[in-house]
């Protein structure tokens, strides 16, 4: 009796895990022609449910399949087709205005939580795991060359951040040639834009590494520079 309740035990754990393996269906519903060529991948193992939210941890990947340098992408996702006046609760976007742009063939990778509360227009957030799937969407993308693809009003926070950035990362140029590296490492402890928080992760509160923090300063305003016709295209 105890092995066949052992037994037992055993083949649950078992169907458990290969249930948690068990992929959520992934829809790419992006228009065509998009630029960008997605995949994602999130298992039921990674999802999590209360109440009225859901959420689960996915692993995307956005391939350049154009013939262009891609200068900024934004993504969208969404646990059911959106309709045509719903947006996505949950975006994603990256743009390489201070380093060397998507070059065609070139993958981006990251962690995406997808995550909802409550409810969306008439669809409940609170669902069966049967009828869970991800559907993502290519929004919009700027190519170094400064065409677009898509809809610009996805990108207006991004392209913001970038300019702001761009103004911070100047400041911090401008502070470190009139007042020095003590008056740099002392602005690199403030919080700002994604261009001090880049330098501040190239910092990491180890002086030694002052010098390589200011090569990273230069090579991101010659970037943008670089890029800066695209940027006001």
């Amino acid at each position: 009796m105890r092995l066949v309740v052992l037994f037992s035990v055993v083949f649950l754990l078992l169907s458990t895990a290969a249930g948690q393996d068990r992929l959520i269906p992934f829809h790419d519903i992006s228009e065509h022609g998009s630029p960008l060529r997605l995949s994602v991948s999130a298992a039921f193992g990674d999802y999590q449910e209360a109440g009225m939210s859901w959420a689960c941890k996915a692993k995307v990947s956005a391939r350049n399949v154009s013939a262009k340098p891609i200068l900024v992408l934004v993504v969208g996702f969404n646990h059911h087709r959106p309709q045509d006046d719903e947006s996505y609760p949950v975006t994603f976007s990256e743009h390489y205005f201070f380093s060397t742009p998507m070059t065609p063939g070139d993958t981006l990778d990251w962690n995406q939580l997808i995550a909802w509360t409550g409810t969306l227009g008439k669809h409940e957030v609170h669902v069966h795991e049967d009828e869970i799937s991800i559907y993502a969407e290519v929004l919009f993308v700027k190519f170094a060359d400064g065409a677009v693809w898509g809809d610009p009003d996805e990108a207006s926070l991004v392209l913001q951040q970038m300019k702001d950035s761009l103004n911070e990362l100047k400041d911090l140029v401008s502070i470190y040639e009139s007042y020095g590296t003590a008056a740099l490492v002392s602005e690199l402890k403030q919080n700002g834009a994604s261009a001090r928080s880049i330098l501040k992760q190239q910092y990491g509160d180890d002086p030694n590494t002052i010098g390589l923090v200011v090569d990273k300063m230069y090579e991101m305003l010659r970037h943008a520079n670089e890029n800066l016709t695209a940027l006001h295209h």
